[in-house]
């Protein structure tokens, strides 16, 4: 009675340990099916017109993956792989969050769509894990389960055995075989569990027994079979990561090269796109002086041509009915009020093109290989300027604003383009800040809370070095990051949205170029504050 029941429990183990597995691969198998579905549904996104349907399609698949990630967890609470699962999946859904309401160039689409594959693949790999992790256990169940039922059913002869010893001594040559066979069981069981997979028990009865030791020699089997698979992994595992070293010591080297190699792939970007700023300055000044010139006369031209009108009214009070029918036409009240409006209007228009251009002609100073004096303060603006895009209202946020508190600066002796590159990157790293922050506001505490931008210059007391301090009130840089934040190809930002140059670049420049200063200082939910200190005089 008692191996019947350690057999019916046995059973009802496998049972238990078989649904739970079955469970857990149907948990797997939806997984995969709704990350495929978000993939698919953001592919379409990118590749059809960034079609809504598509974004509703992928957020119904997430809601999918997620309930299905938590009826696994719940099955698997011991497994360490779905926490793993979990950040990969906050990836794709940050990069599908990043997506909505943004036009995409081509290459940046295929970069979107690399790092998609990139995340699914990973998942997909730690499921397939997770599946194969599962059926082990199961095959691990069942192997228990199947000696647990070895062992009672010898446990149920051995008591047999010993009462029939017992009240029926005078057969107990009958009984020899028997035993024999359990010493062989025992000794053979003694030298398989000190690892000895290659020893099998001898029984061959066509008892229980006999049965019992055919199933420990097919277990011995299977063990050494599953040994010896290990030690093919172990050997592929070796390689791998022989390979991967090898990998990564071809990667430093190269990573070495390409910093020492920045300077000048910098020096010609930089050079290639003042050249480009520059024709397009051009280009559009000389139209736009042709247009602002012109300007004034169309004004007096229109005046005399009003003051005409005026005149034949004045003389003729009544016209032809054709001349009367062609002024109701016309509307000629509205015409003469709103046609000095219209010249002034576009006069305005004009002026803040040439404004433009003059800013794009000081931006564009990059080529210039010698030091001159500049205004940095013209610098600062013509930056400003070219991000004012960023910097207006929008739907969802109201403007960005710029706080100047410029201080008496002389004209300082730099490499003007270069220091404007800096400005640029550092203002454009604060208006991220503040876009990231206001994410996660609602538009009552972005009221309540505006976003700002600080620029502040000033001499030391001696007038020998200059200040520049720019700094945002966004949600501040961890302390983790400001130990890293101008190392080359460093980034927070995600795939696609940063290389991690531009901060090492800005450091490079003020540090080699101008043997200056530049520090960043920030506290948590309190913002940054960028530092630049160079010298006024040249000093190299």
């Amino acid at each position: 009675m008692g191996s019947e029941f350690f057999i019916k429990k046995a059973e009802i183990s496998v049972v238990q340990s078989r649904e739970k597995t079955l469970n857990s691969i149907k948990k797997v198998i939806c997984l995969q099916v709704a990350l495929g579905n978000q993939i698919e549904a953001l592919k379409d996104y990118l590749f059809i017109d960034q079609n809504t349907v598509d974004m509703i399609r992928y957020q119904r698949a997430k809601l999918e993956f997620k309930t299905c990630l938590q009826n696994l967890e719940y099955l698997m609470p011991e497994v360490e792989e779905i926490p793993v699962i979990k950040r990969r999946h906050k990836n794709i859904i940050r990069l599908a969050n990043s997506l909505e309401n943004t036009s995409y160039s081509i290459p940046e689409i295929q970069q979107d769509i690399r790092a998609l594959n990139s995340f699914s693949k990973d998942i997909e790999l730690y499921l397939k894990f997770l599946a194969k992790t599962t059926e082990s256990q199961d095959d691990i169940a069942r192997q228990k389960a199947q000696q647990l039922k070895q062992i009672s059913r010898l446990a149920k002869y051995v008591i047999i055995g010993s009462i029939f010893f017992v009240f029926i001594l005078q057969f107990k040559m009958i009984f020899i075989p028997v035993i024999n066979s359990i010493q062989e069981l025992k000794e053979g069981t003694n030298k398989i569990g000190k690892g000895e997979l290659n020893h099998r028990l001898k029984i061959e009865t066509n008892d229980e027994i006999g049965e019992l030791a055919a199933g420990f020699n097919q277990m011995t089997i299977q063990l050494a079979e599953s040994r010896q698979n290990l030690g093919d992994k172990l050997q592929e595992l070796t390689l791998v990561n022989h390979n991967l070293n090898t990998e990564i010591e071809n990667r430093n080297r190269a990573e070495a090269e390409l910093q020492k190699s920045i300077g000048l792939i910098q020096s010609e970007k930089m050079s290639s796109l003042s050249q480009m700023v520059a024709g397009i300055a051009h280009e559009i000044n000389n139209p736009v002086n042709f247009i602002h010139g012109n300007l004034t006369h169309a004004e007096t031209y229109s005046q005399d041509l009003l003051n005409l009108v005026d005149l034949y009214q004045q003389h003729y009070p009544n016209p032809a009915p054709e001349i009367e029918d062609e002024l109701d036409a016309i509307e000629l009240d509205f015409l003469v009020e709103d046609f000095s409006k219209l010249l002034t209007s576009m006069r305005m228009g004009t002026q803040r093109i040439k404004e433009i251009v003059t800013s794009l002609r000081t931006f564009s100073r990059l080529d210039e290989a010698d030091i001159k004096k500049v205004d940095i303060h013209q610098g600062l603006d013509g930056s400003l300027l070219i991000l004012q895009h960023r910097l207006k209202v929008k739907e969802n946020r109201p403007e960005i604003r710029v706080i100047k508190d410029y201080g008496q600066l002389a004209l300082i002796s730099c490499y003007s383009g270069q220091l404007n590159q800096v400005f640029l990157n550092i203002l454009t790293n604060a208006i991220d800040a503040l876009e990231e922050q206001n994410q996660t506001r609602t538009l009552e505490e972005i009221h309540a809370y505006p976003s700002q931008i600080r620029i502040q210059t000033f001499t030391n007391t001696d007038k020998t070095w200059a200040t520049i301090k720019i700094s945002d009130n966004g949600c501040g840089i961890p302390p983790n990051v400001l130990e890293k934040l101008f190392n080359p190809f460093f980034t927070t930002k995600p795939v696609g949205k940063g290389t991690g140059l531009g901060l090492a670049i800005a450091y490079q420049i003020i540090t080699d170029r101008h043997h200056g200063k530049i520090n960043c200082y920030s506290e948590a939910g309190k913002g940054a504050e960028f530092v630049i200190e160079i010298p006024i005089q040249e000093t190299h």
